[in-house]
């Protein structure tokens, strides 16, 4: 409302339906009313076995994106809007430090499709801990069941990542700053 410029907000949940979590989207479609906020619920089923190498997180999680970029586009919406926090790029830089071998994790920003769309995610700077926080301070509602293959490399990583938090103060936010503080000429293949 305070914008100098025309705005408009939907909010989508992708709710795949034979996963085993539980969400509640009446609360969700409440909420969204109370902002006057249009809301969409889209339902469906995935194929979990699509491909044995990929962890049902993995398959489950490209759905869902694949399913957001598809509606995105169906709305005409130039900007999508995602809810990752500080945590899951330092989780996602660890993941494919150690299995990729690559120094890549979630930019704030990024154009896609020919820039037709441009994924955002405002709260990158936030940590997992203050999104709690906020959350219990707004008295949010939780998941209703929450992932049964919510156990992955990547929890592994939030322990790792927590162990090094807990021996450095700010180990997290300094690996997060890190990402923006590449210097290329050290390091073991840089060339001119």
């Amino acid at each position: 409302q305070r914008l100098p410029f025309k705005v408009e907000l939907v909010a989508v949940h992708i709710y795949i339906t034979n996963i085993g979590y539980e969400t509640d989207i009446e609360y969700l479609q409440a909420y969204c009313d109370s902002l006057n906020v249009e809301f969409i619920s889209d339902h469906f089923e995935i194929d979990l076995k699509e491909d044995s190498k990929k962890t049902k997180c993995f398959i489950c999680s490209w759905n869902r994106r694949k399913a957001l970029f598809e509606r995105s586009k169906e709305l005409g919406c130039n900007k999508l809007a995602l809810g990752h926090h500080m945590d899951d790029a330092v989780e996602t830089l660890f993941l494919n430090m150690l299995y990729q071998g690559t120094i890549t994790s979630m930019p704030f920003s990024i154009k896609m499709f020919k820039g037709q769309l441009q994924l955002i995610r405002p709260l990158l700077e936030m940590t997992e801990q203050e999104m709690k926080k906020f959350a219990d301070l707004k008295g949010y509602k939780k998941e209703v069941k929450r992932c049964p293959f919510e156990s992955t490399k990547r929890e592994e990583m939030k322990k790792l990542i927590g162990g090094l938090n807990d021996l450095y103060k700010n180990a997290r936010k300094n690996i997060f700053r890190s990402m923006d503080n590449i210097c290329p000429e050290y390091l073991p293949h840089w060339e001119k």
